[in-house]
């Protein structure tokens, strides 16, 4: 979906994990690939979306045009 959405890279792409911070790492790695060159930003996925999805979430957000 990402493919084929065109991002808007104005406003970067976000990563977040549940304790995953390496795999967090690898996926941001492919995505950037795909993305180009863009801001982007790690962060720890907060308690309540931690607490549903479990350790080792990997996930990311944009917006799109």
């Amino acid at each position: 979906r990402f493919r084929q959405e065109a991002p808007d890279m104005r406003h970067g792409i976000f990563f977040g994990h549940t304790n995953a911070a390496a795999a967090c790492e690898a996926f941001q790695q492919k995505v950037l690939a795909e993305a180009g060159d863009c801001d982007h930003k790690i962060i720890d996925i907060g308690s309540v979306v931690a607490t549903h999805a479990g350790p080792g979430c990997v996930g990311f957000s944009y917006f799109k045009k």
